[in-house]
């Protein structure tokens, strides 16, 4: 009993965490909702003056929240990201909110009240970029203040950061304590895109660096990339070769099919605390699934 008590334990605390974006809002009762443990709603964005930006998604958001909690699945909404802001990104923003005092509270204040509002089980910090030694102690004291206000209330507190130590090197050590755990966009690098390889480097990395392994959160390519830089989703990229789910290059676009998702979930059950993907809305919804690869995984 003892036994087959611990082969159950790894995959229970194991994250299965899909990125959302709120562009989608046809996939609220598409999602494979049973098939996760969290969900980042992506995106929120701020001013550099610690306010929100207005946000659009409500009632999707809503509808996430709901299908979710229905089985259990914990929502948290991202705030940055790639795609919004000044001219990719919101690094900007990010910099001058979290340097001052003033401003890096108003960002916390609104950010529990949005939280609350929408009945939210946390947050994610999609700063992404802290490019300079400056950053990194702005980045350290701006987790420290989300974790004091969030952690007491029992929600989530999580970030996403680069996989390696181009930029990664200016983040802190001691911001690890103050965040449940880290998603790593182990994507956009590696020889072929995304390679397991990589993926590897990419946990390495960061657990070398001192984050315990059960807040290591491996990324995941819904998507492939070919040597310009053009991106396709991996649903597209199945549409065009119906064996596509079983390779890692169709034409130009090198990306990852199940069975190097497969792997890399083999791998993370071993040596992370989950996976996490951009974005739910890439997948198929049928036999060629990467979330059902992993699920399989998962579950062996």
């Amino acid at each position: 009993m003892l036994v087959s008590f611990m082969l159950q334990a790894q995959p229970k605390d194991f994250k299965v965490l899909a990125y959302v974006p709120s562009w989608k809002p046809d996939l609220a009762a598409q999602i494979p909702y049973e098939k996760l443990t969290h969900i980042n709603f992506a995106f929120l964005s701020l001013y550099a003056d610690g306010n929100l930006r207005a946000f659009e998604q409500s009632f999707f958001l809503e509808e996430v929240v709901k299908y979710a909690h229905a089985k259990n699945v914990k929502v948290l909404i991202s705030v940055g990201g790639w795609e919004l802001g000044d001219g990719g990104g919101v690094d900007d923003a990010f910099e001058e909110m979290a340097s001052k005092k003033k401003s890096r509270q108003r960002f916390v204040k609104k950010l529990s009240e949005f939280a609350n509002s929408y009945n939210l089980d946390g947050i994610d910090i999609d700063w992404e970029f802290p490019d300079q030694p400056k950053s990194g102690v702005y980045f350290d004291t701006l987790m420290m203040d989300l974790w004091t206000e969030f952690h007491p209330k029992n929600k989530l507190v999580t970030c996403a950061l680069v996989p390696s130590d181009y930029n990664g090197k200016y983040i802190h050590s001691t911001s690890f304590q103050y965040m449940d755990f880290l998603n790593i966009m182990a994507y956009d690098g590696g020889e072929p895109h995304a390679s397991y390889e990589y993926g590897v480097q990419s946990v390495e990395y960061w657990v070398g660096r001192g984050l315990p392994k059960e807040k290591a959160i491996l990324g995941l390519p819904f998507y492939g990339r070919n040597k310009s830089g053009a991106q396709m989703g991996y649903n597209e990229i199945v549409g065009q070769d119906k064996n596509a789910s079983q390779k890692d290059i169709v034409g130009d676009q090198e990306y990852n099919g199940q069975p190097t998702i497969r792997k890399k979930t083999q791998y993370a059950l071993q040596n992370a605390g989950g996976v996490m993907f951009w974005e739910m809305s890439q997948d198929t919804f049928d036999g060629t699934s990467l979330l059902k690869g992993i699920d399989e995984e998962v579950k062996k």
